[in-house]
This record gives structure tokens, sequence and C-alpha cells, in this order.
């Protein structure tokens, strides 16, 4: 690579978003010259400052619950409450199976800010990975920071059942749920009441209607049974419209009581403490995982494995004695 490191990080520090698109860009890349580029330059930017005042918010729900369409409003309150502040938005699509890149896109659904000179909104594939968040997530949040974006936002994918690695990332999640589907009672059910924050009632246009009042109260039973991670915090119900702009003070001012809640009780060090520890496991996972990918005999047995008329069992069996292999 050409780049000089030093003349890089000026660019970046100047706010040179093409500079800050194609790093993200190397954080993402498969080639190590790339990522090693990027974390030359990362390392160059951090001043080893943890970033206590960097502000991580996490938008999960279902496909099609309208994650895009209330960011798109309620970075627009935020904007303008916040005159001073950057936003920076991630939203991780789905990967194409074909060249691993982003398939939605969901700059296009987010009209009223994509362009606003204060966000920067970067589409990132998942990769495939389970938890609706690409493994590089962190990274690129930490590159975010380092540049001077302090409001972080996160859109995941939105997968169903495996949507629960967004909270060893954000300091605040939000649950988007629809009364209309009833998919309040989906997320209790798969558990959503032990990661999720605030629980964000979508496309309510009727703020009284009767369904609503019925799952919110469905909603209310189920945590009455489940104590939040942080003692004392009482997870709230949001009802928003984002297209008439309802509920979104309500929603700001749950989510600043629940920032205030985590600094004041020591929380908020206690979560990210052990979102380290999981991100550590990930990473040393994801390293030995593509060490065994790549080593050749592996390849070599695993087609011949695959070409074999084995039973299943015996099929087990022959995996496992290939692992026991590479490890010694």
């Amino acid at each position: 690579m050409q780049y000089n490191v030093s003349d890089w990080i000026t660019r970046l520090l100047e706010g040179d978003r093409a500079a800050l698109s194609k790093t993200i860009s190397y954080v993402e890349s498969q080639r190590r010259d790339h990522r090693e580029f990027a974390l030359e330059v990362m390392q160059g930017l951090s001043t080893n400052a943890p970033d206590e005042d960097c502000h991580r918010l996490g938008f999960t729900g279902s496909p099609g619950v309208g994650k895009s369409t209330l960011i798109n409003a309620f970075a627009q309150d935020f904007l303008a409450n916040n005159p001073q502040s950057k936003l920076a938005i991630l939203t991780i699509d789905p990967s194409s199976h074909r060249h691993g890149g982003s398939i939605l896109g969901d700059k296009s659904r987010m009209p009223d800010i994509a362009t606003n000179p204060r966000v920067f909104v970067r589409p990132s594939p998942s990769s495939g990975a389970l938890g609706g968040v690409n493994r590089n997530t962190a990274l690129v949040m930490q590159l975010l920071y380092l540049v001077g974006y302090k409001e972080l936002w996160i859109e995941s994918v939105g997968v169903g059942q495996s949507e629960v690695s967004i909270a060893d990332l954000v300091d605040t999640l939000l649950y988007l749920t629809q009364a209309e589907a009833g998919d309040g009672l989906q997320g209790i059910k798969r558990g959503v009441v032990e990661t999720a924050d605030i629980v964000v009632f979508t496309k309510i246009d009727d703020q009284d209607d009767g369904l609503t009042r019925e799952v919110m109260r469905q909603w209310k039973q189920a945590m009455s049974l489940h104590q939040h991670e942080s003692a004392g915090w009482d997870i709230p119900l949001v009802r928003t419209s984002a297209n008439n702009h309802l509920g979104l003070d309500r929603l700001s001012s749950s989510v600043s009581q629940f920032i205030q809640h985590q600094f004041k009780g020591g929380f908020k060090e206690a979560r990210r403490n052990r979102q380290r520890k999981a991100r550590i496991r990930g990473l040393a996972e994801a390293a030995l995982l593509r060490q065994f990918w790549e080593h050749p005999a592996v390849a070599k047995s695993i087609e011949a494995i695959s070409r074999s008329t084995l039973s299943e069992e015996a099929m087990h069996k022959e995996v496992l004695t290939l692992i026991q292999q590479f490890k010694d």
C-alpha cells in the first residue's frame, strides 16, 4: 500500500469523509495489509484514554419493525437538541452470499439525515455473523470515536432468535416491536427482556389504541418477573410514531434517564467490562477458526469427508478426529 500513515491521520482529523470510509473498508477487509494499515492508523489516533464520554446506542428488532424510519426521525430530534454534536450511525445489513457486501444499504431509508454534514451513516455487511452485527463493528465504533464522534448508533440486521450480540457492543439497547404483529409476545418468548434497556413500540399513530395497551400490559407482566442487570432500573415501554414524530421526546427522556442511572450506579463500567470479555473471547474464537479453515490438511480432509458415504455418526467422529489432529 502507498498511503502514508501520518498523512492519513491528518486527513481523518480534518474530517475527510472519503478517508474515513476507506479506513472503515480496510477495517472490514479480509486482506492482511488493509487491516494492518487500519490498525496502525488507529494506534496513531489513540490517546489510550477510555471512551467514557462516548455513548453507544443500539437499535434492534425484527425485520420490518421500522428501525431505520425511527432512527431517521429520532436523529433529527437529537441534532436539533444537541446543535454542537456529531452523530455516527452504523447500519448492519444482511450480506450477499456471493460477494459478501451489504444488500440493503439503509441510507435510502434515512433521507432526512443521510446528507447532513453532522451525520455519518455507514452501511456495513453482517458478513454472516450471528447476532445481527459485524464481527468488526466494535473496531469501527472505536475508529469513529477516535475521529470525533461521541454519539454512536448501531442498527442491527434484526435476525431474530440470535439477535443478542448487539448487547455486547452498546451502552443502551432499544428493542423495537409492533403491537399489531403480535411481535411483542415473540420478543418476550425469546428472552429480549434479558438484554433490552428500553422497549419501543413503533408505528403507533393512535397513542390510546386498545391493542397496544393490552400488549404493553403483557410486556409489563413478563418484565415483572425479570430483574434488569442494573439494579433499580425498570425497563420503560415507549410508544412511538416516527412518521408523526410522536413519543420521541419520551424516548429521548428514557435514554437520558438510563444513562444517568448507569453512571451513578457504576453500572456502565461493569457492562463495558463484561462486553470487553465477550469480545476477547470472540476474537480468539474467530482467529482459531480462521487458522483451522486455512490449514491445507483440513481443507483436504473436509473434502474427503464430504464426498464419502459415511453415516451421520461416523461423519461426526471423523470431524472430531480432524479437530484433534489440528490441535496436536
